[in-house]
């Protein structure tokens, strides 16, 4: 007959079963510790300074450019041809095999790798141009280095918007005015508040002609002054040998006569 096992006994070898699982949790987790920490034992202060220091020539430009539409598309009610449309291309720069790197913005989230670059850049492209957009560059160490996969360096890179102002009649007048560039930063304004601010620009404008005109006739003035005796002198020259002429003249017709 097979002996049965009391309540005890079986309590006994469940504890003990439960603590040899304990033990083979810790076990694995400090192996995993020491594989981690051997993979990453290279990295240290040099490596991560030259990391650092290489990561810091990454950047990120905008690129306005121009795109033709496919032959399916219309324009000017199929009168005439599509002159085409302007786009973004945003272009990271330096970005080498040691590095990965994360751009994020509200309608944009992409990761990319050495592997993307072509003719040394990464590039994208932004159709959205008549809204401002800021880009956020995550750089990380790749698995080409030595080092955990924790971010080095953060920057950002601000695309500006089309001005819907830029080919009226008075901006393309007056391209100086800030308010008159093509693409711009500011916030979206209605057109009252913007005839407000060129009627202002306008206004100071008027104003600056006249005060340099003053200016000039100011200092011609001013001139004269500091140097009358120069032009008094040569007046009173001028006349004398107007004087001499006409005399000469009168004197000749008379001889003639």
């Amino acid at each position: 007959m097979k002996k049965k096992l009391d309540y005890g006994t079986i309590l006994i070898v469940g504890m003990v079963l439960s603590i040899m699982k304990k033990v083979k949790k810790i076990f694995v987790l400090l192996v995993m510790v020491l594989l981690v920490k051997n993979v990453h034992a290279e990295c240290g202060y040099e490596t991560q300074a030259k990391l650092n220091s290489e990561a810091a020539t990454i950047k990120a430009i905008y690129e306005e450019q121009t795109g033709e539409f496919d032959s399916s598309f219309s324009c000017n009610d199929g009168q005439g041809e599509c002159e085409g449309y302007n786009y973004f291309k945003i272009s990271i720069l330096n970005l080498s095999k040691n590095f990965t790197i994360n751009v994020k913005s509200k309608k944009f989230n992409k990761s990319f790798s050495y592997s993307d670059v072509k003719d040394g850049v990464v590039s994208f492209d932004l159709n959205d141009i008549m809204e401002t957009h800021t880009f956020t560059f995550d750089v990380y160490p790749s698995t080409e280095t030595t080092c955990p996969k924790k971010k080095i360096r953060t920057f950002y890179l601000t695309t500006p918007r089309y001005n819907e102002f830029y080919d009226f009649g008075f901006c393309q007048d007056n391209p100086e005015f800030y308010l008159c560039e093509k693409y711009v930063t500011f916030e979206n304004m209605e057109i009252t508040d913007f005839m407000d601010k060129f009627q202002e620009y306008e206004d100071k404008k008027k104003q600056d002609e006249i005060e340099k005109n003053k200016d000039f006739f100011q200092k011609l003035g001013d001139f004269i002054k500091e140097h009358k005796e120069v032009f008094i002198g040569a007046g009173c020259t001028i006349l004398v040998v107007g004087g001499v002429v006409v005399f000469l003249q009168v004197k000749r017709r008379k001889d003639i006569i």
